[in-house]
């Protein structure tokens, strides 16, 4: 049976929706491949890793492993959170994608994925469309700023333009490595040398260093392979993206047929209703998290309500 080794980046916090994800993923994928998952972390508790490792047991084809990420080689990445401006909604964790080519020898090509997605689609088919023949990683191609998204200019006031056009070009949301490739070519090195020095400037963190070391030599995804719900509000209100950088026949299909839906923003549906929620409440309802998930969501409701 050929192997797909998947990779994730997260902490004890994101484990209920990594089991959403974690769930989706072996519901919709094609059956005649192992899939070997490997959990990268800092701080997930034994009882969390019990409960992931109990959701994957009844895939016959799929195994689950938890790999400590806090020795001193990683820590340079909590000064580097300190330094950088006002961005989006990272933790350190994201930062361990540099390292996935070299922490895993023995694969030539490894599909990294984030853990705030479900899976409506076959994760397979995506491994499989990229040859590693061409470039260091398959990717999703940013599909262009729907104009009252576009927050771009006004929050990365150290990028200029030209620098934005790169940062900006691909998603790190989705990867398959040619983990081959980066390791002859000592990519990590590359990529750390970048972080360190432009720690201040860093918008989407590992995201713009990935752009900018590997750019020309990363391939584009379908777009139906990480479909953001906000993107679909703003297409149905009657906005129509600029800048745009892939077909607009087939950003519409993956709007109507994602094979992944990724809730890319800081409304996430285990925080707030949003759209495309109720199919993350769908295989929530599949993983052994249920009740620790509405217990969670009172004690917020709770505290908001005495704030």
């Amino acid at each position: 049976m050929k192997t797909i080794p998947v990779v994730h980046c997260f902490n004890n916090n994101y484990t209920i929706p990594a089991s959403v994800a974690i769930v989706s993923m072996l519901i919709n994928a094609d059956k005649s491949y192992l899939y070997k998952i490997h959990i990268l972390h800092s701080d997930i508790t034994a009882k969390h890793q019990a409960k992931l490792a109990e959701i994957v047991k009844p895939f016959n084809n799929a195994q689950i492993e938890f790999l400590y990420m806090e020795s001193e080689q990683y820590k340079m990445f909590d000064n580097i959170m300190t330094q950088r401006d006002e961005g989006f909604y990272y933790t350190k964790e994201t930062f361990y994608r540099f390292f996935i080519p070299t922490l895993f020898p023995d694969y030539n090509k490894i599909f990294y994925a984030d853990v705030d997605v479900v899976w409506t689609g076959d994760i397979a088919k995506v491994f499989n469309d990229f040859d590693i023949n061409k470039g260091y990683y398959l990717s999703m191609r940013e599909h262009g700023y729907f104009p009252s998204l576009d927050v771009t200019l006004t929050r990365t006031p150290l990028y200029t333009k030209e620098e934005l056009n790169v940062v900006l070009k691909f998603c790190a949301g989705n990867i398959v490595y040619n983990a081959k490739k980066m390791r002859e070519d000592n990519i990590l090195d590359r990529l750390i040398k970048h972080t360190t020095e432009n720690a201040k400037k860093l918008f989407l963190l590992d995201q713009d260093v990935l752009n900018i070391v590997c750019q020309d030599k990363i391939h584009a995804m379908m777009p139906s392979c990480g479909v953001f719900p906000f993107e679909i509000e703003a297409f149905e209100n009657g906005e129509l993206p600029f800048n745009y950088q892939t077909n607009l026949t087939e950003l519409i299909d993956g709007f109507e047929n994602p094979v992944q839906i990724h809730f890319g923003s800081h409304i996430k549906p285990w925080n707030n209703f949003c759209k495309l929620s109720e199919i993350w409440y769908e295989y929530l309802f599949k993983t052994t998290f249920v009740k620790e998930h509405f217990n969670a969501r009172q004690k917020l409701e709770k505290k908001d309500k005495n704030n």
